[in-house]
Parts: C-alpha cells; structure tokens; sequence
C-alpha cells in the first residue's frame, strides 16, 4: 500500500473509532493502536521523503526551479523567489 493509501485507511479507523465512541463503547484500545499505525505511517513517509522532520510540511518531490531565499516577516521565516533582473 502506497502512503495516501495508508493515511485513507487510517482517517477511516478513526472516523469509525469516533462513532463508536461516541455511541459508548470502550475504544481506548483502539486507538493506541491507531496512533503506532501513525507513528510507523509517519516513518514511511519520513523515509520516502514526503515529511520533513517536524512533520509540520508536505516536501515535493522535485525541487523547485530557481532561486529562493528566505525572508523574516515579522520574526516569522518564508521563502521568495529571487526575481532575475
């Protein structure tokens, strides 16, 4: 199963275990069990290069044409591209 696969089935679960806790039943269990299926889903992803680190930020897989620099707005880091002049 491919990452998005995984991460489907996953919002599955969850949604599953959400109704059924909901409706009362003991779905603590499951849900451990959820979250080191997320954990190990996170490694894979890690690993094929689809999270960064912190897991905060989806990477292309292709790096972007151009040059970039980063820029502080506010004490707050982003990136622009160099315009050519």
């Amino acid at each position: 199963m491919t990452v998005a696969e995984q991460l489907e089935d996953l919002k599955f679960e969850l949604y599953r275990l959400q109704i059924l806790g909901e409706c009362g039943e003991p779905v603590s269990g499951a849900i451990a069990a959820v979250n080191a299926r997320r954990s190990l889903l996170e490694l894979e992803a890690r690993l094929e290069g689809k999270l960064d680190a912190t897991h905060r930020k989806l990477l292309s897989a292709t790096a972007p044409e151009g040059d970039y620099e980063v820029v502080f707005t506010n004490g707050r880091p982003r990136t622009v591209a160099i315009e050519k002049a």
